[in-house]
């Protein structure tokens, strides 16, 4: 995924995936982790004020990594979290490439889990510009309905990322879950 975006994002790069694959195995060693969170980053880097690359620049690199437990907190797995849906949108998927893992798709995040805290809420659902369910702040958003699961399809607005393939495939292969990826009305929310 993370060289996908680069890729999407046309960023010439200067690594390659053995090198963030080493990078990451060794920053967990170093850091002594057995649980966290791991960041590679691919960025631009030295491109002065303007956003054409010049000729012959390549992309940086970096693999953060840190200490990080439950997304919403232990006691959110325990007691479940408040949501609501938020008055921000996603993005459309022609406006920027919503597929793509990049640094600026994340401000629709903070957008929306920032008004979800100031209006009491542990978390938010973001649409689409359709008023389709998209996804939460920076979760997935999985239904079950008569024991089959709905989740939205990628075009709306969602990043395509690990959890969610490995919730769709854990549902359909182990489970034998029937999964249904399409435009799930807000409505549907209040089930």
């Amino acid at each position: 995924r993370l060289f996908n975006s680069a890729k999407i994002y046309r960023f010439p790069l200067a690594v390659t995936k053995d090198d963030i694959k080493q990078a990451c195995r060794d920053i967990i060693a170093v850091n002594e982790m057995e649980f966290g969170y791991i960041r590679p980053l691919i960025f631009m880097g030295e491109v002065g004020l303007g956003v054409k690359f010049a000729r012959g620049s390549k992309a940086d690199a970096m693999v953060c990594a840190l200490p990080w437990g439950a997304y919403l907190g232990e006691e959110g797995l325990n007691k479940g979290v408040k949501a609501c849906v938020s008055s921000w949108r996603r993005l459309a998927p022609d406006t920027i490439p919503t597929e793509a893992k990049a640094g600026g798709n994340y401000l629709s995040s903070i957008l929306i889990a920032n008004e979800a805290l100031q209006n009491g809420y542990h978390e938010a659902i973001a649409l689409d510009i359709h008023g389709y369910i998209s996804e939460g702040s920076g979760e997935n958003v999985f239904f079950v309905k008569n024991g089959e699961l709905y989740t939205a399809p990628f075009t709306c607005g969602l990043l395509p990322g690990i959890t969610r393939d490995a919730v769709v495939h854990l549902a359909q292969e182990v489970l034998g879950i029937k999964v249904h990826e399409q435009n799930i009305p807000r409505g549907m929310v209040y089930l």
